[in-house]
């Protein structure tokens, strides 16, 4: 299907390609054997495009925010109100203000100072909020990205509680509903996730019993994560979910409302990022692939891992009507293979996609295909840098169906609010 994109006169490199059927079959997973009263929200942070969010809205899936752009773009995707929940660190008064004004669902304070700024302007607008308190536990799971445990700016640390929860819970225009938990990310160990459920758990009842509370509502954040390295190892969600039950029904929390905010797990895998070759080189023994592609449309390549990449061959004919797996195309033919480094267009020594990767042997117009790229890729590049235009994404089921969902950027777009 790739390939057919490729010699698509509609489409030009850079672009992303989204399939719907991953996402489809993420949707399955996530809601299959599911715990009766826990719900799952969309963290759109992870790829914020409209059709994303459309997507998961039409499929019953709540949306996670972390600003008043991306409360705006919920908006314009059709979300309803108390379908939106506002996370994150930092909160200005506009951004409180636009939340309350919408009705949100809840929104996760993390620290006293926000609190009291959200009351102030609750009692300006002449409403009340419904609030969890984001809490920093002494609790730390062994994974890559933790987020609790430690010093952080997230949350509000643990054995700070007993000084700032009860000045937070008398704040007459905010609805104490719960705490929000989030320890780790990117975790493919189901057992941790279930220890960390239990933990929370074990938590909110020493708070309730500590300040005489009740905690309707516990968030325990994301966490789940997805297999960067090509080898397809799968978090064992079927397990997860059972255990979450057994300690539901062992905590007697029936009742609550658990709530898991999920962005990774649900699209990273659906995304290819595909990138054209218009030169090639060797320098002191090494191979160079110049792309026109690079770290400001994909940076998780630089800041994160390395992603599996293979080669789309601009030269190889297609038969008409065999319909090609991926597969077919993509994979290295271990008979001919060679070892380079795939870079972008940046004037910069970190503009690197892909360091030492055996690939077939490839040629200039050739095309390089980034995989696992539906989450925190496009989201989280630096897109201005070198002034490129924003690439194109497209979203399908096979090379009949699919719908460009952003347009190719035009040049006119850097002028935007410039004076």
């Amino acid at each position: 299907m790739l390939k057919k994109l490729t010699q698509n006169s509609q489409i030009t490199t850079p672009f992303y390609f989204y399939d719907q059927k991953i996402i489809e079959r993420q949707i399955r997973l996530l809601n299959k054997n599911k715990p009766q009263n826990l719900e799952i929200f969309y963290a759109m942070k992870a790829n914020s495009s409209l059709k994303f969010i459309q997507f998961f809205r039409e499929n019953n899936f709540g949306i996670e925010i972390a600003s008043s752009g991306e409360l705006f773009l919920a908006q314009q995707a059709g979300v309803k109100s108390d379908q939106i929940i506002y996370t994150g660190p930092v909160k200005t008064d506009e951004e409180l203000t636009m939340s309350v004004q919408t009705g949100i669902h809840t929104i996760h304070v993390e620290s006293l100072n926000e609190a009291i700024r959200l009351n102030n302007i609750c009692q300006k607008l002449g409403k009340k909020q419904r609030i969890l308190v984001r809490v920093n536990s002494n609790l730390a799971v062994k994974v890559k990205v933790q987020l609790s445990g430690k010093p952080s700016p997230f949350g509000i640390s643990q054995e700070d509680l007993d000084e700032i929860l009860p000045k937070i819970l008398v704040l007459n225009n905010l609805e104490f509903q719960g705490i929000h938990v989030f320890n780790a990310s990117g975790n493919l160990d189901w057992q941790l996730l279930a220890e960390n459920v239990e933990n929370v758990f074990a938590l909110v009842l020493q708070l309730e019993e500590k300040f005489a509370i009740n905690c309707p509502i516990i968030d325990f954040g994301g966490g789940l994560g997805i297999d960067y390295s090509g080898a397809s190892k799968h978090i064992d969600i079927q397990k997860f979910y059972q255990k979450m039950s057994d300690l539901i029904t062992e905590y007697k929390f029936t009742d609550r409302k658990l709530i898991m905010e999920i962005g990774r797990y649900l699209t990273a895998e659906c995304g290819t990022y595909v990138t054209k070759i218009w030169d090639k080189k060797v320098s002191r023994g090494k191979t160079f692939l110049l792309t026109d592609g690079g770290i400001h449309q994909h940076m998780r390549s630089y800041m994160f891992e390395q992603h599996p990449v293979s080669i789309i061959k601009n030269n190889e004919n297609l038969e008409p009507n065999k319909n090609y797996r991926d597969t077919d195309l993509l994979r290295p033919d271990n008979q001919k293979t060679e070892a380079v480094n795939i870079t972008g267009c940046l004037c910069t020594a970190i503009d690197i996609l892909a360091k030492d990767v055996q690939v077939r042997k490839v040629e200039i117009n050739d095309f390089v295909a980034i995989e696992l790229t539906g989450a925190y890729s496009l989201s989280a590049s630096i897109n201005s840098f070198l002034s490129h235009e924003m690439p194109m994404e497209i979203w399908g089921t096979d090379e009949h169906n699919f719908e460009i969902i952003r347009k190719r950027g035009q040049l006119e777009d850097l002028l935007l609010n410039q004076k």
